[in-house]
């Protein structure tokens, strides 16, 4: 007996000092984390390495994701063009044979979109060598951003914590960090604009900075997403007025004035950028290349719901025409438009898109009380949730949005709205339980589904069709298995006429015949910059005429034909018809 008493005795003077010693370590370790936090910009640096990272991660293997949708090769002709050295190119003389979506063709070649996407790609194959590396880049300064940003709102230690997870979630598993479509850049601007208008309005330590990262935000919308960043930023730019009307009635006009030169110059840059890109692109400052797009290639459709429709083009391809009449929604070429139709699509489709992306069932928690913040006066949430109702004013003015990408600037007052509820009921259940550890013990929730998330495409190391989708999953539309077959077989094909261009010292020119049936939005004809300078060049069969016109104006090149099936795949091997 005395003998156990004397083991217990021991026994519990090891658990004593084994928990003054995990103390010490945890303490430790939390002194260190604090000690690291004070360092400002060193948490800066870790959250842009970890955003990049965390973003490049799943394709550690596979490298340079394929491009796959028509939007993708757009922006990647306006990235080529612009390494070029050039706005926008010249019209081919042939250039009904190069015709394909989303690129204009006259009065210039080049992507119909506005330049921002460009732009970033642009950076990222003169930096990395490969355009996805702007894409991964923008993720590390998304990062940075939404940490910025939050902590006008919330102390750095969960500024930090929830920027990690909304750049998982939202960037690094979803095609927003994975492809050459957008999403992250004008994610960007959000949160450059959104955190800017915050701190001038609530901390005016460092105004103009303040306000000159806003101006940067605002330009980044223009560059990227014009219409949709303009009704981003009023809610911003009314707070930031507001604070600096009340500079000039204390007597500080003239700071007041510098403050908005401040926000004025980056943006104004911004606009003289566009104004030269349209000028270069359509032959007028004031009309972007997509509206003549839209005029020129697509009359019969509409996007805004003020849009009058004009009669369909003639002689547009068959299995260009079909897309433009048939696979768009209703609503794009609807004459008997009504207004109530697009209240339906916004329920239907544009909220469920939202719910996926920018609302998980995660955070509804703290979303619920960030409103529940809002009604109490508090302004960063007031501010929030005032700029999201800006976001059913665009879903409702245009009769197509699907996209969660079009609404990425809006994951900053999300964002906002969230720590600003978990900050509440932090302080809340800390007052009426004496701790806060029922809201760490949801953020450690809230970590192992994220990682969750992600881990499937870490292992699948970027492969399309790895990774199981569920259903219509918006977060990440860009990896449909529709496009794996016919984009993989043409990534191959081109591989293998390059190495013969390559061996024999002739180009080769690849003409595409589309079946008379062909219902589906894969799309083969997609080209660089300088069309005639390619080693490979793709080029669509019209009629009778295209195989002589190809044969005369290349004489030195190889052609060859593809037919392709009903599902956009190769028909049989290609045949090669001659120099």
């Amino acid at each position: 007996m005395r003998i156990c008493v004397i083991y217990r005795e021991r026994y519990s003077a090891f658990l004593r000092a084994l928990c003054v010693f995990a103390v010490k370590i945890l303490s430790s370790v939390t002194a260190s984390i604090h000690g690291l936090l004070r360092q400002r910009w060193l948490v800066y640096g870790l959250l842009f390495l970890a955003g990049t990272a965390l973003a490049a991660l799943p394709y550690r293997q596979l490298g340079s994701p394929p491009p796959t949708v028509h939007d993708e090769f757009a922006n990647l002709l306006i990235a080529d063009t612009l390494l070029d050295g050039r706005l926008a190119n010249p019209p081919h003389s042939l250039h009904q044979l190069f015709e394909t979506f989303h690129v204009l063709q006259e009065p210039a070649y080049v992507g119909k979109y506005p330049p921002g996407q460009g732009l970033q790609l642009a950076v990222g194959q003169w930096l990395g060598g490969e355009p996805i590396v702007g894409v991964w880049l923008t993720a590390g300064l998304l990062a940075m951003a939404w940490c910025w940003m939050l902590e006008a709102v919330t102390p750095r230690a969960r500024a930090v914590a929830l920027s990690l997870v909304l750049v998982i979630y939202e960037v690094a598993a979803t095609y927003w960090g994975g492809s050459y479509w957008g999403g992250s850049l004008f994610a960007l601007s959000g949160a450059l604009v959104f955190g800017g208008a915050l701190r001038l309005w609530r901390w005016p330590r460092f105004p103009w900075a303040a306000a000159g990262w806003s101006g940067i935000g605002a330009g980044l919308a223009l560059l990227t997403r014009p219409y949709e960043g303009f009704f981003f930023c009023l809610v911003p730019a009314a707070a930031m007025a507001w604070k600096l009307g009340n500079f000039a009635r204390q007597g500080l006009l003239r700071r007041a004035l510098a403050i908005a030169l401040a926000a004025a110059v980056p943006l104004a840059g911004a606009a003289a950028f566009v104004l030269a890109y349209n000028h270069a692109t359509t032959g007028s400052a004031f009309v972007f290349a997509h509206q003549l797009y839209e005029k020129t290639v697509m009359p019969d459709r509409g996007l805004f719901v003020w849009d009058k429709l004009g009669a369909p083009v003639e002689g547009r391809p068959p299995e260009m025409d079909w897309y433009f009449r048939d696979f768009k929604p209703g609503q794009w070429g609807q004459a008997d438009f009504r207004m109530v139709d697009v209240l339906k699509r916004v329920v239907k489709i544009d909220l469920r898109m939202l719910v996926q992306m920018f609302l998980p069932w995660w955070l509804w928690p703290f979303l619920a009380a960030g409103i529940v913040a809002a009604l109490l006066r508090r302004r960063g949430a007031r501010l929030a949730l005032a700029t999201l109702f800006t976001l059913l004013l665009v879903m409702a003015s245009v009769r197509w949005f699907y996209f969660p990408h079009y609404a990425a600037a809006w994951t900053a007052p999300v964002a906002v709205l969230a720590a600003t509820g978990e900050r509440e009921l932090r302080q809340l259940t800390a007052k009426k339980m004496g701790s806060s550890l029922l809201p760490g013990l949801w953020w450690l929730a809230i970590f192992a589904f994220v990682l969750a998330d992600y881990a499937p495409y870490v292992k699948a190391e970027g492969s399309i069709t790895s990774v199981p989708l569920e259903g219509s999953n918006f977060r990440n539309l860009w990896r449909a298995r529709f496009f794996e077959g016919p984009m993989r077989q043409r990534e191959a094909l081109e591989k293998k006429l390059l190495e013969r261009a390559l061996a024999g010292g002739r180009g080769q020119v690849l003409v595409v015949e589309y079946p008379p049936d062909y219902k589906r939005e894969i799309e083969w004809i997609h080209n660089g910059p300088d069309i005639d300078r390619q080693s490979v060049i793709y080029a669509r069969y019209r009629d009778a005429q295209t195989i002589p016109l190809l044969r005369s104006y290349y004489p030195n090149r190889d052609l060859w034909r593809a037919r392709l099936t009903p599902d956009g795949t190769l028909q049989g091997s290609v045949e090669l018809i001659g120099p």
